[in-house]
């Protein structure tokens, strides 16, 4: 038994309590005593767990035979680890879709979330198993989620270059405003990670124009002045502010970046504009403006 634990990658504490237990059936079987619990019954650690350990490992192998006969068997289809990792969320990381719907099917819970807050729907889109997105968003999976973070699955569709993801979760009614606890959006990871395609493609897709204060204070940061433009052709104030208080220009001074703060300036950026705890554009008397 100890070998099959090993083999569907059981921790060493879950080994240790199965030798634990088989040791002291042993001793009292030598004994000739009559154990008051056996093994099977003993409730630090029942068989069933084995039976759930199986279960998610078959949804994340794609097994979809051994999966179905042991929810035949009453497995809980919702059961999750420590991490809160369940079945449907192990199955779309992997992208096995005829799992997915099984399991959707029996009605698994489209938005059951990790310990982190994460859903299925997160994990296809970090994952880029456009498929899988699909399934979920038609089995009614919520587009604009938040983690514990505030990641989206836009967000982290976004994040790891996953274009078509990206797209088919903008098709489908998913907000590129919301941001992560840190003022970050969807537009703002892309651009931080140079995902040139997928930055259009939300930049297209932005129609009030809200999602573009981050993404223009990177530019500033990196001295993108490609990036830039584009961020500032619909946006007539410069000045917009970070969540902390700074605009644009004030990151591009503090980097030393006169490239893009010389066209945040054409563009009527205040020089004189002033940030949370009285900090001023300090850096651009002696670069830009020299």
């Amino acid at each position: 038994m100890t070998e099959v634990l090993q083999a569907v990658n059981c921790s060493d504490s879950i080994i240790d309590e199965y030798s634990r237990g088989r040791s002291r059936w042993l001793a009292h079987r030598t004994a000739g005593i009559a154990p008051a619990t056996t093994f099977r019954q003993q409730p630090t650690f029942q068989q069933g767990s084995f039976i759930i350990i199986f279960f998610r490992k078959a949804a994340r192998a794609g097994n979809l035979d051994r999966v179905l006969e042991l929810l035949r068997s009453g497995t809980d289809i919702n059961t999750s680890n420590a991490n809160g990792l369940n079945a449907l969320h192990l199955a779309s990381k992997e992208g096995h879709h005829e799992v997915v719907r099984e399991l959707l099917k029996r009605k698994a819970d489209v938005d059951a979330a990790t310990k982190k807050g994460n859903t299925a729907l997160h994990i296809a889109s970090l994952a880029g198993q456009e498929l899988i997105v699909t399934i979920l968003v038609e089995n009614g999976a919520n587009v604009n989620v938040q983690s514990l973070n505030g990641f989206t699955p836009l967000y982290m569709a976004a994040q790891e270059n996953h274009e078509s993801v990206v797209r088919y979760l903008l098709a489908h009614n998913a907000n590129q405003a919301l941001s992560t606890e840190d003022g970050f959006t969807p537009l703002a990871v892309a651009l931080q990670q140079g995902h040139d395609r997928v930055v259009a493609l939300l930049l297209e897709n932005d129609t009030r124009g809200k999602v573009r204060l981050p993404a223009l204070h990177i530019a500033a940061k990196k001295d993108d002045t490609k990036a830039a433009t584009l961020l500032l052709q619909n946006e007539h104030n410069s000045d917009v502010t970070s969540k902390s208080g700074f605009t644009p220009l004030h990151i591009a001074a503090h980097y030393g970046n006169e490239n893009v703060a010389q066209l945040l300036l054409e563009k009527g950026a205040n020089v004189n504009y002033q940030a949370r705890h009285n900090i001023r554009h300090v850096l651009l008397t002696e670069t830009v403006l020299k």
